[in-house]
């Protein structure tokens, strides 16, 4: 079982398979354009900034994931 190092190592390589940084952004902005543009979900954003909603969650992932402050 990899340590925490080794573990880190592997996400920020598995981060860089799928696409790095551009495709996270662009992955997170299609969905929350789509959230927005879907009937069925609208109603659960009415008075959303999507736009801000998309920057935070890139910036969540980011930070979860890569572990990066």
């Amino acid at each position: 079982m990899p340590g925490p190092a080794e573990a880190q190592g592997l996400s920020a390589q598995l981060f860089d398979q799928l696409g790095g940084w551009d495709q996270l952004v662009a992955g997170v902005q299609q969905l929350y354009q789509r959230l927005g543009a879907d009937p069925a979900t609208q109603a659960f954003f009415p008075d959303t900034d999507l736009k801000r909603l998309s920057r935070h969650m890139v910036r969540w992932l980011q930070v979860r994931w890569l572990q990066v402050s």
